[in-house]
């Protein structure tokens, strides 16, 4: 279900898909929380249902803008302190070529996944590389 949910960090309104739902263990039929994903963004959080609110019709509409990608080589499951890592390295933003694209399906639904790699400044270093030599967790792929 498509909805709008309140983002805990900023307090903003967004647009987002109702995941799934927690239920009160004492009262099974009273509704604790649920897990959003955020359409325009990717990511997803618990949030309470005085925070979630129907979408109105005139964004429902719009096409989704968060854009599902993977790192060339690199498997999907990340340990948390590689996922800190990979974001403060690409704060200010990365220069990414797309490899391929093939359709994916999952519990959000259907679209396309995007394989690339990514760069960043101030010396275009592949993000993958850096990935490996900073985090042994991180579990290599066939390069494509």
């Amino acid at each position: 279900m498509y909805c709008c949910a309140k983002f805990k960090e900023d307090y903003y309104w967004y647009r987002a898909r109702i995941m799934s739902v927690k239920r009160n263990v004492l009262s099974p039929n009273e509704i604790e929380s649920v897990r959003v994903f955020y359409l325009d963004y990717g990511n997803n959080e618990e949030v309470s249902l005085h925070d979630i609110m129907p979408m109105a019709k005139s964004i429902s509409t719009k096409p989704i803008q968060a854009i599902h990608c993977s790192l060339n080589g690199i498997a999907p499951d990340w340990p948390l302190e590689c996922i800190d890592f990979f974001k403060a390295r690409t704060e200010n933003g990365i220069l990414a070529y797309l490899l391929k694209s093939e359709p994916h399906l999952s519990d959000r639904g259907n679209w396309r996944k995007y394989v690339i790699e990514a760069f960043v400044q101030p010396n275009d270093t592949n993000i993958m590389n850096e990935l490996v030599q900073h985090w042994n967790q991180i579990k290599i792929i066939q390069q494509n």
